[in-house]
């Protein structure tokens, strides 16, 4: 839940860089990504034990965002940056504690790592510096993990 929270909270702050670049496309396709996301969060929330810990993870990381993003609306894309990173916070501590990575196939890394690569280019054209940064990070521990995968250090879910 703190993952998809977080990566919800950074598509939000991707979806606001976006629209102050005046990049169309951009934001379009990441408002359709938050209502993925909040899909996935309203999925989680249905199914969670802990119904209050899911809440408490939704205001902690909404009223952050919403400050952040309130005070400092030109800092959208570094928003975006600082939550896609604590998004990956989760991933390695099940990557490093339980030896496995929760609900995430290696199939899906590849994929990211397609994707990573694709936003990669598409922001240095744009001059999207933290956009460039994020994508390079995401990229590289995908990377990690397919590595980690491959040499059986753990157990992926495909």
């Amino acid at each position: 839940g703190w993952a998809y929270t977080l990566t919800t909270g950074s598509v939000l702050a991707w979806t606001i860089y976006g629209y102050k670049k005046g990049l169309v496309a951009f934001y379009v396709a990441h408002i359709i990504t938050a209502f993925i996301c909040f899909s996935i969060l309203g999925h989680l929330y249905g199914v969670a034990k802990l119904r209050i810990k899911m809440e408490l993870y939704a205001i902690i990381v909404g009223l952050a965002l919403l400050f952040l993003l309130l005070r400092y609306p030109g800092y959208s894309g570094w928003v975006g940056l600082s939550y896609t990173i604590l998004a990956r916070i989760p991933q390695f501590k099940h990557l490093l504690t339980d030896k496995n990575i929760r609900g995430v196939s290696s199939l899906s890394q590849l994929l990211l790592i397609i994707a990573d690569i694709f936003t990669i280019i598409y922001s240095l054209h744009y001059g999207m510096p933290p956009l460039t940064i994020s994508a390079i990070i995401a990229m590289t521990s995908s990377l990690f993990i397919m590595f980690m995968v491959a040499k059986k250090s753990l157990r992926a879910y495909n």
